[in-house]
């Protein structure tokens, strides 16, 4: 893996859009891939995980304006597998429905590559909407799997499956609704009593 700076990334991506609005996001998103390709290639020469960070990110903004098109198109710039998953449609482990394991193994045997795979960027998409019902599940709680090293996939055809994701980096987006509010509301001064006056920047 060809370990490009964050500026060169940016110079090889085609196909941006021209926004001067993304230009800080753009530059973030070149310097994490940039971080990940420098993480994998110290831990195929050796390196311990448990001696090197993670590598991940949480990107807030609205539906529609780009974050995993901008993010796909610098990674293939860089010449790093990024795979993109719904995170709306995911379940708790042992809940009806698909969980994290598995769907990241599905995506494994799908791969062209099971090399390049254990080495991509995943993209969690729609991480604000994932179900939290009572039905469903919280699959909130398998994320913290990842960052062990290996997740547990069951695979119904053959069996459990450990899959290697020590060397994988993490994106989580989501368009977060309404968050804005609340930490205006948590961070506003609060008054009590008469002829009080509430200020908020």
């Amino acid at each position: 893996m060809e370990l490009l700076t964050a500026r060169a990334i940016r110079s090889n991506a085609t196909d941006l859009a021209p926004l001067e609005s993304q230009k800080e996001y753009r530059e973030r998103i070149s310097t994490f891939i940039r971080m990940h390709t420098a993480r994998v290639a110290a831990l195929d020469n050796g390196l311990s995980p448990s001696a090197l960070p993670g590598n991940n990110m949480l990107i807030i903004a609205q539906t529609g304006c780009g974050k995993s098109y901008t993010a796909t198109r610098l990674a293939e710039a860089a010449g790093v597998n990024l795979v993109t998953i719904d995170c709306s449609s995911l379940t708790l482990t042992g809940y009806k429905g698909c969980n994290l394991g598995e769907t990241l193994f599905n995506a494994y045997t799908k791969a062209d590559s099971k090399h390049d795979f254990e080495r991509s960027i995943i993209l969690f998409d729609e991480v604000d909407k994932m179900r939290i019902d009572g039905t469903e599940g919280n699959p909130q709680a398998n994320f913290l799997k990842l960052f062990d090293g290996t997740i547990q996939a069951d695979n119904k055809s053959s069996g459990p499956s450990t899959l290697d994701v020590s060397r994988m980096s993490f994106l989580f987006a989501g368009a977060f609704a309404g968050l804005e509010e609340i930490i205006k509301r948590r961070l506003a001064p609060r008054s009590i009593g008469f002829s009080t006056c509430e200020r908020r920047e």
